[in-house]
């Protein structure tokens, strides 16, 4: 589930999209198509696009959902309505479409945002209607009326046991009733309600506070505790200094560029990919929504403010995805060093395999006319520089061939149970270390997805110095042997020569379930327990030690019966003491039994859908 599994240019409107352009494109060439095969660099396939005509197959035209200032104030009106019948699920909704649809400058986002905060404070969901507050008081919401939003943000932190920010909200509150439009009985019964308020605060057993807000963490490209190697028959690949057990977190990398799919732009944000509650839109467009400002900014100054005015035309194709990712790369770079390569993560970008001498040359063309699509695109919205344009589409090229072999799906998991919820792709991304990560049908790590933030989880024990591996969307598990090699050397270009894939290992409904094979815990080496000492002591031809085979047997029996309670609390949700005794279970196995075991198998599986599950929750 970790690798972009396949390139596919299929789409549902044919009009102009990428499969018809390239039909198009194909039949016109006619017998020179067996040229482009001949062509060895991307200029000169470039160039060949350029020969023949090719822009005037495509016709891109600016176009996005626009702000709407009337139909955000009729959506807050609604809201409105729907907040004093106190039906305060619809007011959310409503108010959300107020907010995506006002003009980012001026009352009528502000006012949405303060009526939104006050469905937030109905629903008990304070940290989103502080968040709301905040924004709308800094947008420029309108004085004679901010006191409300004041009284508010303070009665939020009281009521999160926040006493210290209750009282500077107190005071922040008392200095608006100055600029506040209302008549002196009024004023006078506020300032009463301060003074009482107040006096509760202080007169509160304060202790220090610890005021829970949004964790906000810098993570590192990758964990120090991994270190990348190279050799001539692995290329590079990653080893940890030290042992890691069941659980732990090797590594936590946030993407060097990533995209959300154009289903997910109600739900996620355009940014990070995270689920939000209280959305921000894109100063620009109603199409994009973010979770935060920090989000809308950083996203609008890198990409946005130049793929904008084409969101119809890139959601509308194949190049929502794949393409919108070596976009992202080519808009990291400044302007004046576009060609350059001085960016801080290009670099590392562009030396990423492409495996040009191995595709087709059906695929190159292909990608070619997705280039020049995206040069275009550059082109028009004027990112990059006249006197560097030339040269743009052969960076863009080389960066879809990268981001086609090496970028992952960001996944998160649907349903409302562990046992029926599975993963499913939000968004692609490209990262920078993880493209170092080799494949294996049996991976040492799975990745667990928090927004487009990467955490690499080991799902077995790992000896310091050992290679670790993840799989490229294909296990041994799940897909036959046949499946596996072919897809693998499709995409990936190499015969997959795992432990797994050379010992042909039966896939899960194939594999043994009662009779296990019984390994040395010292060494590994296989017991053989058709000649036991005592009818219950085994001794391993490799390190002469010996095992008793009877003792291991109950000691895994007794471990699979509280497996098997765990399974049951997953099921009801009590997904965290389940997930401690189903590790427990899984060290047993791994350390007594050689794979493929079907227990084994299971108890893995189970690992992994309690860390997937418990990801969805942070």
């Amino acid at each position: 589930m970790n690798r972009l599994k396949e390139l596919s240019f299929e789409v549902e409107k044919e009009t102009t999209c990428l499969t018809g352009v390239v039909d198009k494109f194909e039949i016109s060439l006619k017998d020179d198509l067996e040229k482009f095969s001949t062509l060895a660099t991307d200029g000169e396939r470039l160039k060949f696009l350029d020969i023949h005509n090719f822009a005037s197959l495509i016709d891109i035209k600016e176009g996005f959902e626009r702000k709407d200032k009337v139909l955000s104030e009729q959506y807050r009106g609604d809201g409105n309505g729907s907040f004093k019948a106190k039906k305060f699920n619809d007011a959310l909704q409503k108010y959300n479409l107020a907010v995506r649809y006002a003009p980012f400058d001026g009352d009528v986002l502000t006012m949405a945002l303060g009526n939104r905060s006050a469905v937030f404070f109905r629903m008990k969901m304070y940290d989103e209607c502080i968040k709301d507050i905040e924004r709308a008081l800094s947008m420029g919401y309108p004085k004679a009326l901010s006191y409300k939003l004041h009284y508010r943000k303070y009665k939020c932190f009281y009521m999160k046991k926040s006493f210290e920010k209750s009282v500077d909200c107190l005071k922040e509150f008392k200095e608006s009733l100055k600029d506040a439009s209302i008549d002196r009985k009024e004023r006078d019964s506020y300032e009463k309600s301060y003074e009482n308020d107040l006096r509760r605060c202080l007169n509160e057993k304060l202790q220090d506070e610890i005021i829970v807000e949004e964790e906000k963490q810098h993570h590192a490209a990758m964990d120090e505790n991994l270190i990348v190697k190279t050799s001539k028959s692995r290329g590079r690949y990653i080893v940890p200094k030290t042992d890691m057990d069941i659980g732990d977190v090797l590594g936590v990398e946030k993407p060097i560029a990533s995209v959300l799919y154009e289903e997910y732009y109600d739900t996620r944000c355009y940014g990070c990919q995270k689920k939000f509650t209280s959305l921000l839109p894109c100063r620009s467009c109603a199409k994009i929504v973010y979770c935060s400002p920090e989000c809308e900014e950083d996203a609008w100054n890198l990409y946005h403010k130049y793929e904008c005015e084409y969101m119809d035309f890139l959601s509308y194709s194949w190049m929502s995805r794949i393409g919108l990712l070596a976009l992202r790369h080519n808009e990291f770079l400044p302007h004046r060093v576009f060609m350059t390569i001085r960016c801080k993560h290009l670099d590392d970008v562009c030396n990423l395999i492409v495996h040009d001498n191995e595709r087709q040359s059906d695929v190159l063309l292909q990608f070619t006319i997705v280039a020049k699509i995206l040069e275009e695109i550059c082109n028009l919205s004027s990112f990059v520089p006249e006197e560097e344009r030339d040269k743009s589409g052969q960076l863009l090229l080389n960066l879809l061939k990268i981001c086609q072999c090496n970028s992952y799906c960001i996944s998160e998991m649907f349903g409302n149970s562990f046992r029926e919820s599975k993963p499913k792709d939000i968004g692609v991304a490209l990262y920078k270390k993880a493209s170092f990560f080799n494949h294996s049908c049996n991976p040492d790590l799975d990745i667990i997805f928090q927004g487009s933030t990467a955490f690499f989880k080991a799902i077995r024990s790992i000896k310091a110095g050992k290679e670790v591996c993840l799989d490229y969307g294909y296990v041994y598990t799940t897909d036959s042997i046949q499946l596996r090699r072919a897809a693998l050397a499709s995409q990936y270009y190499f015969d997959c020569e795992c432990q797994p894939c050379s010992e042909n290992w039966p896939t899960f409904d194939y594999q043994e379930s009662s009779v296990p094979t019984f390994k040395c815990p010292e060494c590994d080496a296989i017991l053989n327990i058709n000649e036991l000492a005592d009818e219950k002591f085994a001794t391993c031809s490799a390190c002469k030690t010996s095992q008793d085979v009877v003792k291991n047997l109950g000691q895994l029996q007794d471990s699979h019966e509280k497996y098997a309670s765990a399974l049951t609390r997953a099921a009801y949700g009590d997904l965290k003491s389940a997930l401690a005794d189903m590790i427990q279970h899984l060290k047993l196995t791994e350390k007594l039994i050689a794979p493929p075991f079907k227990d084994y198998s299971s108890c893995q599986a189970a690992v992994k859908q309690c860390f997937r599950l418990m990801a969805n929750d942070n």
